[in-house]
């Protein structure tokens, strides 16, 4: 019996494994809470998952809870959650707040990684595939130019996916 097996059937859990997250499927967690990401909400929760990010990868959903129609919805999930509407952009502001400090509790900051092996068409994209082949972790995204890279990536033992769906080890290669 392999340690894997022996490990599995002793009941023990080995390490986490890691995973990369996008800024739209961040966004899907906790501005939007969709329920097609509550698997990955889960498994992140209950330690199943390790999520791995950047400094960068941080700064970027910074940036993009200013847009204007975030800061909208920011406002809308502040007033659903019990601020007055007279708040107004402090709401927004307080909600963006409590959404990047979800992610500082949650996710361990790594240094940039290296150039990866493929190169995304969108430039703005690179640093979660490059992150990803570095730790070879699964690779969350609903970029349509990350999602092209699947068969790629998985040359190099990182899984992408659009929605976290377990899969055992085998499948992933590993």
């Amino acid at each position: 019996m392999s340690q894997i097996d022996a490990a599995s059937a002793s009941g023990v859990a080995g390490p986490p494994k890691s995973v990369v997250i996008d800024t739209n499927v961040i966004l899907d967690m906790f501005l939007y809470t969709d329920p097609r990401v509550s698997a990955l909400v889960a498994a992140l929760n209950s330690g199943e998952l390790q999520w791995l990010a950047t400094r960068v990868m941080r700064e970027e959903l910074a940036r993009v809870l200013q847009y204007e129609h975030l800061q909208k919805r920011l406002m809308a999930k502040a007033s659903a959650e019990g601020a007055s509407s007279d708040e107004g952009s402090a709401s927004a502001s307080a909600t963006a707040l409590l959404i990047l400090g979800k992610m500082d509790q949650q996710a361990q900051v790594l240094e940039v990684a290296p150039r990866a092996s493929y190169v995304c068409k969108d430039v703005d994209d690179q640093k979660f595939i490059d992150l990803a082949q570095a730790h070879r972790s699964m690779l969350i995204s609903k970029d349509k130019a990350v999602l092209s890279m699947k068969n790629r990536m998985a040359r190099v033992g990182v899984q992408v996916m659009s929605v976290y769906e377990k899969t055992s080890s085998r499948e992933q290669g590993q």
